[in-house]
């Protein structure tokens, strides 16, 4: 699974210091093309005729907290991951207008693709938090900076509205560890032990869940009438 995490390697590491040309960019646009390769051969090599988890890594990361690197794809997963790849190269081009800190903008995209990615695959669901976190940095300074009018403005009302999203998630993820015996993060085990919590905590913890993913899609936005964080993009001037 280390193929599916190419960007996070990149980093903004490839564009040399100073570099903001249109020739630098297409190269960029370029090596998000050459880094989707490896996602669509896991794509073209996935069996579909087993119900299990493919191409699972696992090793213990905090071993006093049972939380471990664990990752791997399903069905489901694995679809996603192809259209990540298939879309941040898109997403490069579309970007051209960029004409300012361009080293800068794509290493923030690198970082938030990879949590883009991250979130797909990851099977522990600390690491997943973790993940869903890491997205939550570069966007807000893609959108403070990059962004269109009122961008500061925003790429605040992004933050706190998503960090609630964040803090609910964290509540139910932390409920689902000590609801376990022995704690585990593990979502293939958790998915094993619901027999462990009644009835009504596991409507909550749906629910809870549920609103989490719903602001981070998002399902409805924040305040009628205010801008959208990535609405009205425009080139930033100095």
């Amino acid at each position: 699974m280390d193929d599916v995490f190419p960007s996070l390697r990149h980093g903004g590491g490839s564009l040399p210091a100073g570099a903001e040309s249109r020739a630098h960019q297409g190269g960029r646009a370029g090596l998000h093309a050459a880094d989707a390769r490896p996602r669509v051969w896991l794509f073209a090599a996935f069996d579909r005729g087993v119900a299990s988890f493919q191409w699972v890594d696992r090793v213990s990361w905090i071993a006093s907290y049972n939380i471990e690197y664990f990752v791997g794809v399903d069905g489901i997963s694995i679809a996603m991951v192809l259209l990540t790849a298939l879309l941040c190269p898109i997403c490069v081009l579309a970007s051209w207008g960029i004409d300012q800190g361009v080293k800068g903008y794509f290493a923030l995209f690198l970082l938030l693709e990879t949590g883009m990615l991250g979130v797909f695959v990851a099977l522990d669901f600390f690491l997943f938090y973790v993940f869903w976190e890491v997205m939550l940095l570069p966007m807000y300074f893609l959108i403070g900076i990059w962004g269109g009018a009122r961008r500061e403005y925003a790429a605040i009302k992004f933050f706190l509205y998503t960090f609630a999203g964040s803090v609910l998630l964290l509540l139910a993820m932390l409920v689902l560890y000590f609801g376990s015996a022995p704690h585990t993060f593990a979502l293939t085990e958790l998915m094993q032990r619901t027999s462990g919590f009644s009835v009504e905590t596991q409507h909550l913890l749906w629910l809870a869940l549920f609103i989490a993913f719903a602001i981070k899609i998002p399902v409805f936005r924040s305040t009628p009438g205010c801008p959208t964080p990535t609405s009205r993009r425009r080139r930033r001037s100095r």
